[in-house]
């Protein structure tokens, strides 16, 4: 995934692009509910 495609996901979603890059990754220390907004925000953009 490009990091334009990450900044769009984490516009989206509301957090950081660490966040995203974080949850996308599978690295943990992310909260449950936040990892889910990145999920919901990368599928609506597809």
């Amino acid at each position: 995934m490009k990091k334009n495609r990450l900044v769009d996901i984490a516009a989206a979603a509301g957090v950081g692009l660490a966040t995203v890059e974080r949850v996308l990754n599978e690295r943990g220390s992310v909260r449950p509910q936040t990892a889910e907004k990145v999920v919901l925000a990368a599928k609506r953009l597809g």
